[in-house]
């Protein structure tokens, strides 16, 4: 199977990086504006990377979107009189509809995927949907690349795309930013400045553990640890008292917004 790829940067590379190790042989080609990164990817995978869009994309099966939003309509106009009805479209721009994709490329046999940066190291997880024109064999194939970048989860409904990139595209961000103002308490409160990152990602490595291998619910795990009277009482009250449930049910809600919008104005 050929795969090209439209864009070779940060998640481009993420799944270069499991095809190339994969026991499937799978030809790869890649075209990158950037003559960095062009040498980057030729150095580390040992691959053609090229800045032509229309040779990389002649004869794949595959064709991997790895671009920023803002850049897809010059990508579209470029390609869209070359891409054949038997190639399939994978699409991993945020706030890109399918309806969006299709017609600026005038084809249907759409995959959208959303993964998020722990694929970098084998451990995300990527919504996708499929238009029903896609055929067997490329679901199936974009669906054991996606298992090996972590887990996936295929919607029949593309609406839930938009959805999970609120929580899982964008979620990497809202728990790097909860480390990063720990890390700062720490400091304040007087902690050594080379034991606060372990106390922090062990904390919240094996939180994660327990509840993924606990029958009870994330509230019911919070009250557990809580003890009436005790520090970590006081310590969420604070936060609630300072709106910080609040604050995340906002923010999640803005990012979902947004990706409606960045849809919404694709459309213009």
């Amino acid at each position: 199977m050929k795969i090209a790829f439209i864009g070779g940067g940060t998640m481009a590379q993420a799944i270069i990086s499991v095809l190339t190790c994969s026991s499937k042989k799978y030809e790869i080609i890649v075209s990158e504006p950037i003559e960095t990164v062009r040498n980057k990817i030729k150095k580390k995978f040992e691959l053609v990377a090229i800045n032509d869009n229309l040779l990389a994309i002649e004869n794949s099966d595959i064709i991997i979107l790895c671009i920023k939003p803002q850049n897809f309509k010059i990508v579209a106009n470029e390609i869209r009189r070359k891409i054949t009805n038997i190639q399939t479209i994978v699409s991993i721009m945020a706030g890109t509809n399918i309806n969006t994709i299709s017609n600026s490329l005038s084809t249907m046999n759409i995959i959208r995927v959303m993964p998020n940066t722990p694929a970098q190291i084998g451990k995300g997880i990527s919504a996708w949907h499929s238009t029903l024109t896609v055929s067997e064999k490329s679901k199936l194939a974009v669906k054991e690349i996606l298992s090996m970048l972590g887990e996936e989860i295929q919607f029949q409904e593309e609406k839930y795309i938009d959805m999970a990139t609120a929580i899982s595209g964008s979620g990497p961000a809202y728990v790097f930013l909860f480390i990063e103002f720990l890390e700062k308490v720490g400091v304040e409160i007087g902690l050594p400045n080379d034991k606060i990152r372990q106390l922090i990602l062990k904390t919240i490595s094996g939180s994660v553990e327990l509840i993924s291998n606990s029958d009870k619910s994330p509230e019911e795990l919070r009250k557990l640890v809580t003890s009436p009277g005790g520090t970590t009482e006081a310590g969420i009250n604070s936060m609630i008292m300072n709106n910080f449930h609040k604050s995340i049910v906002t923010g999640v809600k803005k990012a979902y917004e947004r990706g409606k919008e960045l849809s919404n104005e694709e459309k213009i």
